[in-house]
């Protein structure tokens, strides 16, 4: 009991450190780092109307920018639910001149050559990659727009 009130007290035996103080709570209180201010993505939201409008023809969409200013990047957008078969891809875009399109299984299997899709600023304007016979489950399709800003729609549909 001795030795428990004496390192209850801040105090050791002979030959030993004292039990250290607790640090201040004022010490352990996080500093307050001013945030970066980011400029708002103007292409945030811009296939929202054209998506609200689909007619249910498609199996799956994908839409969105291809970042925030600064931090724009390519866009990889898999359904891996989609059962082996035949597909039609469309991509629609806005922003740059051109975006890269690849598509493939998910596991990895390419389906179509990559190729150039023209962007225009008709939300409406669809470009069809050729037709895909998905050997396994899951499709992926990436868009890369090589850093340019932008927006994109991704529609896939399985013929009847």
């Amino acid at each position: 009991m001795a030795v428990a009130a004496l390192l209850l007290s801040g105090c050791g035996p002979e030959g030993m450190d004292p039990v250290p103080e607790s640090p201040d709570a004022a010490a352990l209180s996080p500093v307050a780092t001013p945030t970066p201010t980011t400029t708002p993505d103007p292409w945030a939201g811009h296939f929202d109307d054209v998506v609200s409008i689909a007619d249910g023809t498609y199996v799956t969409q994908f839409w969105g920018s291809f970042g925030d200013p600064g931090g724009v990047g390519a866009s990889r957008n898999e359904n891996s639910t989609l059962e082996p078969g035949p597909y039609g891809v469309s991509v629609a875009c806005a922003g740059p001149d051109s975006v890269m399109a690849t598509v493939e299984s998910s596991a990895g299997v390419p389906l179509v050559e990559s190729m150039a899709v023209p962007c225009s600023a008709d939300s409406t304007m669809e470009t069809a990659l050729p037709a895909v016979d998905l050997p396994d489950r899951g499709l992926v399709v990436t868009l890369d727009s090589e850093r340019e800003p932008g927006a994109y729609l991704i529609r896939i549909t399985q013929p009847e």
